[in-house]
């Protein structure tokens, strides 16, 4: 590749200002950058890094020289403060004490000339000597009513009271950003000339300053002040809480995550009123730092699971994390197993229960779900739904799922081994009705079934892109056309497209989204194995498949686990017990509480009659002047 070539920059920027403007049209930064030439003066140039760096060595990082090779180019590219050239902020610089040196710097950091959506909004403080102050906010992410009442308006107005440290005693957010705050002007700010309800911090570095912009907070710098004032008014665009979609269910909360993490932590505690249940805040991401909450129920929740997701998280060193899938994909024990390792959900109420069990759930800002580790491949089976039914509807109905599952990955394999390898295991009128039904077609069996299940995955790709109001039609449709042309062109047989259809529905039982896509990949491999070897190619597939299953995890605890390694366990493992029998967690989660429920919950007798003393009818009063 090439060098960058700069030099179109350098003569499109030595042009002589007036000449820029009467020739053509400017544009703000050549508008800008002329004014600087001008102030400059006429006989003095100023060099090229001190323009270009401020504004666009951000984006055009510039290549080292020419060494005389071709396509020598620039070493990688650092990630140093905010920006990639040499004038970036240092985290741990100071605030300057003047305003004329903030807007400076903020204009240099964040570009304003091209970037007009930081608003600078210089203020005088109603104090009996005016102080001026500014105001540093993103329009795009605060709520503007919120900020006009809260700050300015109680900042711009007068005040006659004494400025003295016993502001300190004031409300505020925590009593240590209180003492941090070495200013007593900064403090009564804060704790009097405020009203806002959210959180309010100092900023000592400027690190402080731009991590409290970008995340949508407003600062306040007053001039001769070293530190600036954080107050939380963001409001950022985003859904309200809606109906699950890749989860729903008939009986039980109609709710789902949206895309507000305070939202979602608020959706949790609405479930888990608990004083137990901690919600810590990070930030992931070097480019885009995007905050997430590890969250887990102390006092139950055992700590080294904790420790284990906090260390994993903490070890992500990437630009940006969009969704909650890309942070699984980063902190799973196995990256290339076919089967995830975490639970992905959109619902509060299954997170609350696995939480309640001892597991952790991490929530990412922007992201409409959460994700719960460790998790076990039986629990990955299970629906919201069991728990809401009474037992043996709960069990019946995971006893379904797991049946759908075997023949979602074993039928088509079985159908080619015994058609193609084993046709004598089929009984003879089975077996001469099969072979009648595809005597016309032209294709082996293979064949067959790959081309369904590419007409089948076409058909749920297409489903799921389409729009909602013709989705189903186009599906069902596509669906009835694509198998009645296919067996009346002789192209496969009509048996295949009724064993086909069947594997199809049983996979949309599995009600996790993740294991869905493994599973499907898992019956293309017995697919292939049974067409090499029959019966044979199952058996050794399962073999294998057993293999890896046993070795893969869940932040360290086997996936098969209590069944293999084979441990004691709770209640609710495999089949949906009685409620009343539920009495231990989950076992293999280690949690520091095992018991979830008293034993004896029903401690009355329902066969016991509750006796009512029945009484007559009321006696009539005597009328008066009747006879005795």
């Amino acid at each position: 590749m090439s060098p960058f070539n700069w030099q179109p920059f350098k003569k499109l920027l030595r042009v002589d200002p007036p000449m820029m403007k009467k020739s053509f049209s400017l544009s703000p930064y050549d508008k800008w950058l002329a004014q600087q030439r001008e102030n400059a003066g006429a006989n003095k140039r100023l060099s090229t890094s001190s323009l270009y760096a401020p504004a666009l060595s951000r984006h055009f990082p510039k290549p080292k020289a020419d060494t005389g090779k071709q396509g020598a180019t620039s070493g990688p590219i650092k990630y140093k403060g905010h920006g990639n050239s040499a004038a970036a902020t240092s985290p741990d610089e100071g605030i300057p004490a003047g305003l004329c040196e903030i807007r400076r710097w903020l204009s240099r950091e964040f570009t304003i000339r091209l970037n007009p959506d930081l608003r600078l909004r210089h203020v005088t403080l109603g104090l009996p000597q005016p102080v001026p102050a500014l105001l540093v906010f993103f329009q795009s992410q605060v709520n503007n009513e919120h900020l006009s009442d809260m700050v300015i308006t109680p900042l711009v107005m007068p005040f006659d009271g004494p400025i003295e440290d016993g502001a300190r005693d004031a409300p505020f957010s925590s009593a240590a950003e209180v003492s941090s705050i070495k200013s007593s002007l900064l403090n009564a700010l804060a704790t009097r000339f405020t009203t806002s309800v959210g959180q309010i911090s100092p900023l000592p570095t400027k690190g402080a300053v731009i991590h409290a912009l970008i995340n949508g907070h407003v600062a306040l710098f007053v001039e001769g002040e070293s530190e600036a004032l954080m107050f939380e008014a963001a409001s950022i665009p985003g859904r309200g809480v809606e109906q699950p979609v890749t989860e729903a269910v008939v009986r039980g909360p109609h709710e789902a995550f949206n895309e507000n993490i305070d939202s979602n932590i608020g959706l949790l505690r609405a479930r888990l009123r608990s004083s137990r249940l901690l919600t810590e805040i990070g930030f992931v991401g070097r480019l885009a730092q995007i905050r997430y909450s590890l969250i887990y129920v102390a006092g139950l929740t055992h700590p080294a699971l904790v420790r284990e997701m906090r260390r994993r998280i903490e070890a992500i060193d990437v630009d940006a994390i969009q969704d909650i899938g890309l942070l699984a994909q980063y902190v799973e024990d196995s990256p290339n197993a076919f089967l995830p390792q975490q639970m992905i959900t959109e619902r509060p109420d299954r997170v609350a229960a696995a939480l309640a069990d001892g597991a952790v759930a991490v929530l990412l800002d922007r992201s409409p779900y959460a994700l719960v580790a460790p998790v076990t491949f039986w629990s990955l089976l299970q629906s919201p739904e069991d728990m809401y039914l009474r037992w043996p509807y709960g069990a019946f109905a995971r006893i379904i799922r797991f049946i759908a599952t075997l023949i979602t990955i074993l039928l088509p394999g079985l159908y080619i081994a015994v058609t193609a390898y084993h046709p004598e295991m089929l009984p003879t009128e089975l077996m001469l009705s099969t072979a009648a039904a595809r005597e016309r077609v032209p294709f082996p069996v293979l064949a067959e079934i790959i081309f369904l299940e590419f007409a089948l995955e076409l058909v749920r790709e297409s489903g799921i892109r389409i729009p909602k109001q013709i989705g189903p039609t186009i599906g069902i449709v596509g669906a009835i056309i694509i198998g009645q042309a296919a067996v009346e062109a002789g192209l496969i047989s009509p048996v295949l497209v009724v064993l086909m259809s069947v594997t199809a529905l049983a996979v949309f039982i599995i009600p996790s989204y993740d294991l869905l896509y493994g599973i499907r990949l898992l019956r293309l491999l017995f697919v292939l194995a049974a067409s090499l070897w029959g019966l044979f190619g199952i058996a050794l597939t399962t073999t294998i498949l057993a293999f890896h299953l046993v070795t893969l995890k869940s932040l360290g605890v086997p996936l098969l686990s209590p069944v293999v390694p084979a441990r004691s366990h709770g209640d609710d493992v495999i089949l949906r017990p009685p409620i009343f029998s539920q009495s231990q967690r989950p076992a293999e989660n280690r949690p520091v509480d095992k018991t979830r429920q008293s034993p004896l919950q029903r401690d009355w007798n329902p066969a016991a009659r509750v006796r009512v003393k029945e009484k007559g009818p009321p006696k009539a009063s005597p009328k008066p002047g009747g006879s005795s």
